[in-house]
């Protein structure tokens, strides 16, 4: 029984198989590249003809699963006869009817998707087909039109060259002429040429005559170009001497004229400071010496103009100062430098490096908010090792100390300002013996020192007190216009 069901199932495929087989062999054409039918001229089937195909697949498809499904009954119905060996031949028959119909649906699954692979090849190579038709009309109507256009080119080169083979004929004729003319000129041309030779001959005689006068005129021309570079060395150092007199007396006339301009300037400031002056004078300058006041403009001026470089000699500090690199700040540090006579010892200050023995003079000092310091000149004659601070040990220093200004007088005296400095000014005129203090920023005289006969230099010199927290004191740029 089981031998008897499989050969049917297995007839029926192959029978199948067998009549596509049939259908395609009776072509004019056979490929069995992809089990297809090919002719010349033929084309793959259309998208109907797939769908077509792919229904017959499926009623072949189901047709195996309604055999299946009578086997299936009928094992069912001889499931309940008695006996077991007609129970084990029905299960035996299931499992080979299973397998079969397993193999066979794979084999069909197979055929599908070679079926589909070849028709999406089969659209392909048609579409590839198509572009090459296309190309090749393209091709044929281009290699048309150019072969019609080199036609007409061809044919206008030979009307060209039929054209130029008539004009070569007619040069050729025109040569020929020409070569006669060519041939009687020449015969005329030897008889000519004897005449010429004779003309030549008479000419060199001629120019040989003109030569030799040629040369002795070059000889003369010669001489005189000898005299005449004679004559310009001669003009030419007599011109070289004047200019170089020319040029020197034109530097000398510029220095004078930058002479001339400096007195002029000079003149113009003396007279200014004339007239400030006979300002001062009439408004009485002795007036300001123990008062305290706003300075007029015209005097704050004069007095600022004075302005002097002071630069701080680190030689001179006391050992706990430090003084900085351009000499114009110092400041209490605490660190101990060197010993030196040169030094202050027990007066926390330091002088100036350049000394006054003449004329007016003047500086600011910016003192801030400290509670110390002193400013002002000290004498040549100064004892470093002392600490005195009076105008008789050589002390002119305008001083706040413990809350309280004052000046070295001898003895001291205190002063009552009616606004603390931030930057003071210190004034000098040697000739009259006189050192004047000012409140900068108010632009107020404090005090001055008056009647003094100098006969030794003075020295700037300033006082930072022992104080590590107030700051350093600094030397000030003075502005001229202020």
């Amino acid at each position: 029984m089981d031998g008897r069901y499989t050969n049917i199932e297995m007839n029926f495929a192959n029978d199948h198989l067998q009549k596509c087989s049939m259908s395609c062999e009776q072509k004019t054409e056979y490929s069995h590249v992809g089990e297809l039918c090919t002719q010349p001229g033929f084309e793959p089937q259309s998208t109907s003809g797939r769908e077509s195909l792919y229904r017959r697949t499926m009623v072949v498809f189901i047709s195996l699963w309604i055999i299946t499904l009578i086997i299936l009954g009928a094992v069912l119905s001889v499931s309940f006869l008695p006996g077991s060996g007609l129970q084990n031949e029905m299960t035996d028959l299931q499992r080979m009817t299973s397998s079969s119909i397993l193999e066979i649906q794979a084999r069909l699954e197979d055929k599908n998707k070679q079926l589909e692979t070849k028709n999406r090849e089969n659209s392909n190579l048609i579409q590839e087909k198509s572009g090459l038709q296309n190309q090749l009309k393209e091709l044929q109507m281009r290699t048309s039109n150019n072969i019609s256009g080199l036609q007409v080119q061809l044919e206008d080169k030979n009307k060209q060259l039929e054209t130029k083979n008539r004009e070569n004929s007619n040069l050729i004729q025109e040569r020929s002429g020409l070569q006669i003319q060519l041939k009687e000129i020449q015969m005329k041309t030897l008889s000519n040429i004897s005449g010429l030779q004779v003309q030549l001959e008479d000419k060199n005689k001629q120019l040989e005559t003109k030569n030799r006068e040629n040369s002795n005129l070059i000889q003369e021309k010669s001489g005189l170009q000898n005299q005449l570079k004679e004559l310009q060395m001669r003009t030419s150092n007599n011109i070289s001497g004047l200019q170089v007199q020319l040029e020197d007396k034109n530097k000398q006339l510029e220095i004078k004229n930058r002479v001339i301009s400096k007195l002029i300037l000079q003149k113009f400031d003396l007279q200014n400071e004339v007239r400030e002056l006979q300002t001062i004078a009439e408004d009485g300058f002795a007036k300001w010496t123990n008062k305290q006041g706003i300075v007029r403009q015209e005097v704050w001026k004069w007095i600022r103009k004075a302005a002097a470089n002071v630069i701080l000699d680190p030689r001179t500090a006391h050992r706990n100062l430090t003084v900085s690199e351009d000499g114009k700040q110092v400041t209490f540090s605490g660190g101990l430098l060197p010993d030196s006579p040169l030094r202050f010892s027990n007066w926390y200050g330091i002088q100036g490096k350049e000394s006054f023995s003449s004329g007016r003079h003047y500086y600011e000092v910016q003192v801030g908010t400290r509670g110390c310091f002193s400013v002002g000149f000290v004498k040549e004659s100064v004892e470093k090792m002392k600490y005195t601070v009076t105008s008789e040990s050589g002390f002119l220093m305008f001083i706040l100390e413990k809350n309280v200004y004052k000046v070295s007088t001898t003895p001291p005296t205190s002063l009552s300002l009616n606004e603390p400095p931030n930057n003071v000014g210190v004034y000098v005129d040697y000739d009259k013996g006189q050192v004047s203090f000012y409140n900068v920023g108010t632009r107020s005289h404090i005090y001055s020192f008056t009647g003094y006969n100098f006969s030794e230099k003075l020295y700037p010199a300033v006082n930072s007190c022992n104080s590590m927290t107030s700051g350093p004191l600094i030397i000030s740029p003075v502005s001229h216009t202020a």
